[in-house]
């Protein structure tokens, strides 16, 4: 059998990788849960299913090549509350970062002359390493079926290179619930109206403009926007924390040290960077502020994430944000 991988994924040009793609080696196949760009909504009952779960496509095998996505670690709230020693895993073993995966949390640590870039480099059709020569996944793991169970959000491409990441979803929005079709965003909405009914009409108000015409090409979202307006009272619930933040993790990990970051909040959300699906609502709300921050790493310890013109009345929101995310300390200045 093989592994399933669960941490909180992404790809960031500034994260250091030294090849942005890669191939697979041969016997080595990697099943993702979400398209490129888009962020896994992961609950504790989607994983319990996850033996009884059907792919969305199949898996990515040596003809493919994926973004060169890295991992970070679920912290240790999202762990004792996603985790059980009952989940049935289909038989695969899970592999936790910081836990028990056996290597670095990327896919490929290695470089052109080291790992291949190209599938037919594989096959000897193109000159090149035929395997992955280096510290990450698709070395240690490699000849077993993996599956992705995270992110696959990108940050820092251009504006070219993300639009272009974007059209590639067609009818996908920027998140997608794990077992549902990533390229459906109606299945997204579906689902998230099925388990989260109160916190639908909110969710569906803070998409931009662009994910809802998606959205109500279907007919009976399109009924029921007709039937109850365009505006509705709503509240974050704790899943729709635990959906910023997975957008919000791998922003941050990715930023380059003294590089200002971009935050902005309202109605105790936090949203770090771009990509979220709240933005539209968070800048209607009334305590809406924005700014900007960097990230300051340490020799020893995790560092600290420095926010600037930050209300004092929005300190605490930020500090529980990030707290969420990081094990870096939070200042403001």
């Amino acid at each position: 059998m093989g592994f399933v991988i669960l941490g909180h994924g992404g790809f960031s040009p500034a994260a250091g990788a030294k090849m942005e793609t890669c191939a697979l080696g041969e016997g080595t196949t990697l099943q993702y849960y979400a398209d490129t760009g888009q962020s896994l909504v992961v609950t504790k009952k989607l994983l319990d299913d996850f033996s009884k779960m059907d792919q969305p496509w199949p898996a990515i095998n040596s003809t493919g090549v994926t973004y060169n996505l890295s991992l970070e670690p679920l912290t240790s709230e999202q762990r004792a509350r996603l985790v059980s020693d009952d989940q049935d895993w289909g038989g695969h073993t899970l592999l936790l970062v910081g836990t028990n995966l056996d290597c670095e949390p990327q896919l490929c640590t290695g470089v052109p002359a080291t790992c291949p870039k190209d599938p037919r480099m594989i096959t000897g059709a193109v000159a090149g390493p035929t395997e992955h020569n280096c510290d990450g996944i698709l070395a240690k793991y490699a000849g077993q079926d993996l599956h992705w169970i995270a992110c696959t959000v990108t940050e820092g491409f251009d504006a070219a290179t993300q639009g272009a990441v974007e059209t590639a979803r067609g009818d996908g929005i920027g998140q997608s619930f794990l077992g549902e079709n990533p390229d459906s965003g109606v299945a997204q909405a579906l689902k998230y109206a099925a388990d989260y009914p109160d916190a639908f009409p909110g969710w569906f108000d803070g998409l931009s403009q662009g994910e809802r015409d998606i959205l109500l090409k279907d007919p009976g979202l399109y009924a029921w926007n007709q039937g109850r307006g365009t505006t509705t009272e709503w509240a974050p619930s704790d899943a729709d924390l635990e959906n910023v933040a997975q957008v919000n993790q791998p922003y941050l990990k990715g930023l380059d040290e003294d590089t200002d970051g971009d935050w902005e909040v309202g109605g105790f959300l936090v949203l770090l960077g771009s990509g979220h699906g709240y933005t539209d609502w968070v800048r209607q709300q009334p305590d809406h502020a924005v700014g900007t921050f960097e990230v300051k790493r340490a020799t020893f310890g995790a560092g600290k994430v420095v926010f600037s013109g930050v209300p004092a009345v929005h300190q605490g929101t930020i500090t529980a944000a990030v707290e969420r995310i990081s094990d870096k300390d939070v200042k403001f200045e």
